[in-house]
């Protein structure tokens, strides 16, 4: 996703005008204790939900092709658009220089 900083700031500052408390200690506070382990909020949802709410005719939203992949031999640059390799599902460490490789042949 692409952020616009101007975006970006007036959302910050909007919550902040409103709870009184920085962006991140609000973001933080509002994510259920119970749900901190399986990621009970995104900062991607809440920006991109703002930005549909307040700058709609600005926006282009696309369909991307992704996958969740679990090793790097599943990375496909042909294939994919983004691919996502979750810590918590991968297989084997990351080896950064042939990762590379792949996705900028």
């Amino acid at each position: 996703m692409l952020l616009d900083r101007r975006w970006l700031a007036e959302l910050m500052d909007l919550v902040e005008a409103h709870h009184r408390q920085a962006f991140w200690q609000v973001f933080l506070t509002s994510i259920d204790p119970e749900d901190r382990e399986n990621s009970g909020a995104s900062e991607f949802e809440t920006y991109f939900n703002f930005c549909l709410s307040r700058h709609p005719a600005d926006l282009l939203v696309r369909q991307f092709r992704w996958r969740n992949v679990e090793t790097i031999d599943e990375v496909r640059a042909d294939r994919y658009d983004y691919v996502s390799l979750h810590w918590y599902r991968r297989r084997e460490n990351i080896d950064c220089e042939r990762l590379a490789s792949i996705v900028f042949p």
